[in-house]
């Protein structure tokens, strides 16, 4: 224990001694019981509603939440016993597990738990044009997570085409058959999302 002055005081020894004169006190830091998250839900993609629910942090402190590579995704103040519930929408991260970290500004209490993210998300593919014979079009409609790189591919004639978003997660893309009827080839597919993550999908062209 230390005196007003600074001095420190040994308990023991003044257990059966008197006192200096002078003023005292005394304080004892009770240590927080470990924070604690839970998230809801565990898996998802690209724009997923994640709801953070959690307990033991500081009295109405601002709580800080990362999201894998986003830093500080949202900014939440705890309720007067400690609670707290965020709820933010995923950003693109890399496939496979992203930390959530939350971190208490004043009582430096943090928690973390695991989000598994897949992505990007192919929701149907579409092959029209079919039989084709030389110089017939085939289209290849992709519907999917928005802001991506589509392409496609057809066995044996062409690769990677490109595919144009025509409208929110709309990607379209064409190719012109060159010299040989076309049936039953498989078309692929495939979509590449902001954070590098492909997905892909095949169709058969009949």
């Amino acid at each position: 224990m230390k005196s007003s002055d600074g001095r420190t005081i040994d308990m023991k020894a003044m257990a059966s001694a008197e006192f200096p004169k002078g003023s005292y006190s005394m304080v004892i830091k009770i240590p927080m019981p470990p924070a604690q998250i839970t998230i809801e839900p565990s898996t998802g993609g690209k724009d997923t509603e994640i709801t953070v629910e959690g307990i033991n942090f500081g009295t109405q402190e601002q709580v800080t939440i990362d999201f894998g590579n986003t830093t500080a995704i949202t900014i939440v103040t705890s309720g007067v016993d400690g609670s707290l519930d965020a709820t933010f929408m995923a950003t693109p991260q890399l496939n496979g597990a992203v930390m959530i970290t939350t971190t208490g500004a004043t009582s430096e209490q943090q928690a973390q738990s695991t989000f598994t993210y897949s992505g990007p998300q192919i929701t149907s593919v579409n092959v029209a044009g079919s039989p084709a014979k030389p110089g017939d079009i085939i289209t290849v409609t992709l519907v999917g997570e928005p802001d991506g790189i589509a392409t496609f591919s057809i066995a044996g004639l062409a690769n990677d085409v490109e595919m144009t978003e025509e409208t929110s997660g709309n990607y379209v893309g064409s190719y012109t058959v060159p010299e040989e009827d076309v049936k039953d080839a498989t078309v692929t597919a495939k979509l590449t999302d902001t954070a590098g993550n492909v997905a892909s999908i095949d169709a058969i062209e009949k």
